[in-house]
């Protein structure tokens, strides 16, 4: 059997034709990094033993927030990768502090948010509503268990007083 440096030099070569700029954090690169190697090994294998190292799972590419993502299915049998959104996660916090502020009596309103966090009024009053997300679904944009489509964007557009209408809205299962 050949040495693993032996092995890897096919795939310098055809790595190079995959760009890592054209994929989001270079994931799907790195994917096809592997596959290419596990391709490569698989071929110089014997045929008995060729079937030992075949793997499959489902799964697409999909679009979020200028991003491409590889979106592995629930009935893969794969572990759910935990993706956490720091923009997301930002948002939840930066909320929560300035719900505490109020609460506190060290701000008394949006400008007085304005001036303490020196951000714009149209932002903090987009975010602010973050505070009043539903635990269970502040808890998974912190480990990183939201759904894929879920932006900034999207989370900030409207967010419902009704924690059922937030998970129902986001993506998330319903309690």
């Amino acid at each position: 059997m050949p040495s693993p440096e032996s092995a890897r030099t096919p795939v310098a070569a055809h790595s190079e034709r995959a760009s890592p700029q054209r994929f989001a954090r270079g994931a799907l690169y790195d994917l096809l990094q592997k596959r290419l190697y596990i391709g490569e090994i698989r071929h110089r294998m014997p045929e008995s033993t060729r079937a030992l190292i075949c793997l499959s799972i489902e799964a697409k590419l999909k679009r979020s927030g200028g991003e491409v993502h590889l979106v592995v299915s629930p009935n893969s049998g794969g572990v759910p990768s935990h993706q956490p959104n720091q923009s997301l996660m930002k948002a939840v916090a930066r909320a929560r502090s300035w719900y505490e502020r109020v609460l506190e009596g060290k701000s008394s309103n949006q400008r007085s948010l304005t001036l303490h966090a020196g951000l714009t009024r149209r932002y903090i009053g987009r975010v602010f509503d973050c505070a009043f997300l539903a635990p269970d679904i502040v808890e998974a944009i912190l480990e990183g268990r939201q759904p894929r489509d879920l932006s900034f964007k999207k989370l900030c557009a409207h967010i419902p007083l009704s924690w059922v209408e937030q998970r129902k809205q986001f993506g998330f299962s319903p309690r």
